[in-house]
């Protein structure tokens, strides 16, 4: 109902700790999860039986460890077929991708991209935006330039 979807521990291993998160869980996401429960979980070893959305082979929750083996053959086959990403490819890399992406289309909408994080401090939300030097340089062009106008009586 509320287009979002709890994280277990969806924290890095810096930071304020172990916290359970919730995210943007957009209505494709909800659809596709919708087919996992219904026709791809039930035939897992007592998949019925942990609270967990995503599950190992054996029915218990999947690891972290699991998790990021995927990863890794996700970018390798990523990497294949052409697409460039970053040397060091994470799942925390693909929120920190999230958030500056927003926040270069979105700038006026700081308090949203919080919430949408699960953040309770503006300050958190900083360390996950890392703008290009080539969007840095875009937009001191664009003050430099509101500057000038200004001193020029424009």
């Amino acid at each position: 109902e509320e287009n979002r979807i709890q994280i277990r521990y969806g924290k890095a291993s810096k930071g304020s700790g172990k916290r359970n998160r919730k995210t943007i869980f957009t209505p494709f996401a909800q659809a596709t999860a919708r087919v996992y429960e219904e026709h791809v979980r039930p035939f897992f070893v007592k998949g019925y039986n942990d609270e967990a959305l995503f599950l190992s082979e054996s029915g218990r929750r999947i690891s972290y460890a699991a998790m990021h083996r995927e990863l890794t053959n996700i970018v390798e086959e990523a990497r294949k077929a052409g697409l460039e990403l970053p040397d060091e490819m994470c799942w925390h890399a693909l929120r920190r991708a999230f958030a500056t992406n927003f926040m270069e289309k979105n700038s006026d909408q700081l308090g949203l991209l919080l919430q949408m994080m699960g953040h309770s401090s503006l300050g958190a939300i900083y360390r996950y935006v890392l703008h290009s030097q080539g969007y840095y340089d875009k937009m001191m062009g664009r003050v430099i330039k509101r500057m000038m106008g200004a001193i020029q009586g424009d």
